[in-house]
């Protein structure tokens, strides 16, 4: 008969793990990042918004207001047609409004173009003289 002792199975401690993958040098997981990394990504939303980083909100307001006036509708006037606010409208041309995909349909049948057309840089034609 066996003893209690030789009945016992090995632990997970006593059993080999093989070692994971390498790591680059110098790069500890879970560490902070960077500063520069850090400030970059913690920016507020404003700060990032006036560098650049949104050009389809510069590009939708721009290309609302020109057909908007284009078709001599005021703010209110296309706001009413969407079933909108006025302000809706107002802040989309000043580039600090995200509207949703449906706004952008509305917006698009009033103002006689496409979804992509609103958000697509208008193409700069050169006159011949």
């Amino acid at each position: 008969m066996q003893g209690p002792d030789q009945l016992k199975k090995p632990t997970k401690t006593a059993v080999t793990r093989k070692a994971g993958p390498k790591r680059a040098p110098g790069r500890n997981i879970g560490a902070m990042p960077k500063a520069e990394d850090a400030e970059r990504t913690n920016k507020p939303f404003a700060e990032r918004f006036r560098e650049g980083r949104l050009s389809t909100a510069e590009i939708l307001g721009e290309n609302v207001k020109r057909l908007r006036t284009g078709l001599e509708l005021s703010q209110a006037d296309l706001a009413r047609a969407i079933r909108s606010d006025q302000s809706a409208i107002g802040l989309i041309e000043i580039k600090r409004a995200n509207p949703t995909l449906r706004t952008m349909e509305k917006l698009a049948a009033v103002l006689k173009t496409t979804v992509v057309d609103l958000l697509s840089k208008p193409s700069r034609r050169r006159t011949r003289t």
